[in-house]
């Protein structure tokens, strides 16, 4: 069938028209959207120690550190006033990626935004911040993520427990020396990230254990040990009681806490008392983690908290039974360690 010289016009029309609107589509500068690249991130791996560069920290929280954190380690001002230790401002942003790391320090953060970025490691009161160039789609090792105290560290010296050999042998430089009065200047207290008092610093008095109810509640953490008991006594009423019915033996301890598993990756433990005496837990009610029980040779059946925590206000106490003596083995010594690394 053939058309006829209308039709075959009409056609002809038909295609320019097409080819025509065509062309001009084609040169009106739109064109189709780039595809999504995705999310512009990478990935960083590391290993975070105490200050000693050397003894891996595990349980440590990992991530970006809020605009306020960063601005503080780009300045050199790490230090600030003890009533913001546990502030968020000096955390990872909690909309960011976090990880923490595992028994032997590492951690692997990924989703990391591409760029300068500065990462914030921490436990208790202890944080590093560190800045890291984050490469696309790639991994970045950091190196040297070395925890330091938010503030410095003060001990009280004790008859029966020095707790300050091992915050020193971690490789704590900012640690001083406080006498028993120093217990009853809030003021003073109040540039200690954390205050230890050791067995046998025959400190007590009811005064100073309302500083340091204040101290605590304002986010200070505070350890005691064994015979100091009274402290735990006035911090926490009517939820504990202590007796001295108790010689020199060992032990085996029950780890209860399994953050505290963890962290010495075991759930039992040797303990050794070698004092005549020591300030048993015959009692505990209230909101008081145990840490470590046992059985006491005056026990028939049974265990007994052995070492306890529990928090008060925006702080926390730790109280152990056990500490730094002549008969300390390395189990012992981690657990101490744990101690001084307590989570907030």
């Amino acid at each position: 069938m053939y058309l006829t010289s209308s039709r075959l016009v009409g056609a002809t029309l038909l295609v320019l028209s097409l080819l025509f609107f065509m062309g001009c589509d084609g040169d009106s500068g739109v064109s189709d959207p780039e595809p999504d690249p995705g999310p512009q991130t990478g990935t960083v791996i590391g290993v975070v120690t105490a200050a000693d560069g050397e003894t891996p920290i595990q349980g440590v929280t990992v991530g970006l550190a809020t605009d306020e954190a960063a601005d503080a380690a780009q300045s050199g001002n790490a230090l600030r006033p003890l009533n913001t230790v546990l502030s968020p401002v000096f955390a990872v942003q909690t909309d960011g990626p976090t990880t923490t790391t595992d028994a032997d320090g590492a951690f692997t953060l990924e989703d990391v935004p591409t760029g300068e970025q500065t990462l914030i490691a921490k436990r208790g009161v202890f944080e590093a911040t560190f800045t890291v160039t984050v490469p696309l789609n790639d991994v970045i090792a950091v190196d040297e993520v070395d925890l330091d105290s938010v503030q410095p560290l003060g001990y009280v010296p004790g008859e029966y427990d020095s707790i300050e050999d091992v915050v020193l042998g971690l490789g704590n430089e900012d640690v001083d020396e406080l006498s028993p009065e120093s217990l009853g200047d809030a003021d003073l207290l109040g540039d200690y990230a954390m205050v230890f008092v050791n067995c046998g610093s025959d400190s007590f008095t009811e005064e100073r254990a309302a500083v340091l109810a204040d101290y605590v509640n304002q986010g200070g953490t505070l350890y005691i040990s064994d015979l100091e008991a009274p402290y735990v006594e006035a911090l926490f009423p009517d939820d504990i009681s202590f007796t001295n019915d108790s010689f020199a033996e060992e032990l085996e301890g029950r780890v209860t806490a399994q953050s505290l598993r963890d962290w010495i990756r075991r759930g039992e433990l040797t303990i050794t008392y070698d004092a005549p005496s020591w300030s048993r837990i015959t009692n505990l009610e209230g909101d008081a983690e145990v840490l470590v029980h046992g059985q006491p040779s005056q026990l028939d059946e049974g265990n007994e908290p052995l070492a306890i925590t529990f928090s008060l206000g925006s702080g926390r106490v730790v109280y152990t039974t056990f500490h730094n003596t002549l008969g300390l083995n390395i189990e012992q010594e981690s657990v101490l360690r744990y101690y001084i690394y307590l989570d907030s």
